[in-house]
Order: C-alpha cells, then structure tokens, then sequence
C-alpha cells in the first residue's frame, strides 16, 4: 500500500470538517509511491484517527499539514497543525485508554493509532507545545515489521 494514497483518501473524507473549521492544508507528500507491506485498513483508521485530531485541535482555524516520505527503507508520515498545542503532561498520558481533553470523545484514538502502528512495528512521536501546535510523525518499517 502507498501512504500518500491514505493521506489523499483521508483527506478527502475529512474535507467537509475541514472547511467547517476554516483549516488551510498543505501537503508535501513523496513524490514517488510511499509503498511499504501494510494492513491498509488499519493504516487507514489510524491515519483518521490522527487527522481528525490535528483538524478538532484547529476549532477556530489553522494550517494542517501532512507530509510523507521514505528514509532507508523506513516509511514516514508526520501530520502537523497549528492548534492548541499540549503541555508535556498531557503528551505523557496521551496514549492512556480513555484519557482525553475533548468534551466529546471517548479518548480511544491515540491508543488505538498507537497500537496499530506498534503492531506493524513502527512507532508514533509527538512533539506539541501549548499554543504552538502538534506533530505527530509516524514510523514504519516498509515490510510491515516482518523478518
């Protein structure tokens, strides 16, 4: 599967959110395939999970950008917005089931993204700053954490 083909899908069914919340996006998406041996449904639910949180981070509007790319064989995806931002305990408990700082939500997203990507042998890092946004970049072994 190729993640700037996920990336392109994803956004597309968050486009309507998008707009609502007066998002700017910007890609820089590989500009060869970003292919790697992976379950495309599951790299597909996660991948909303995270955007959709970047997009509900951005309530009163933003710039949500998501890029792609390949290093040594490593698959990469790093999902940036410009929204509130998060303390570093909140990163520390982010990954916690049922933890969240929405009023609507039931704090399941990130554990749920974190597990899939753990499970294809990859790895999620989060760098946020209160007022200064988030990224989330995603790491992944391009054959799926298989030997």
């Amino acid at each position: 599967m190729d993640l700037n083909e996920v990336v392109k899908d994803v956004t597309q069914l968050l486009s309507t959110e998008v707009s609502a919340h007066n998002i700017e996006t910007e890609f820089n998406l590989n500009d060869a395939p970003v292919t790697g041996m992976l379950d495309e449904a599951s790299i597909r639910a996660a991948t909303l999970n995270l955007m959709l949180n970047a997009v509900q981070a951005m309530s009163t509007g933003g710039r949500l950008t998501v890029s792609t790319g390949k290093d040594n064989g490593d698959l990469w995806m790093s999902i940036r917005d410009t929204g509130t931002g998060m303390t570093p305990e909140q990163i520390k408990h982010l990954f916690e089931p049922f933890n969240t700082t929405k009023s609507r939500g039931l704090g399941l997203g990130m554990p749920y993204a974190q597990k899939i990507i753990q499970q294809h042998g990859g790895q999620i890092v989060v760098e946020s700053r209160p007022g200064a946004g988030t990224q989330v970049k995603i790491e992944l072994p391009a054959n799926g954490g298989t030997n």
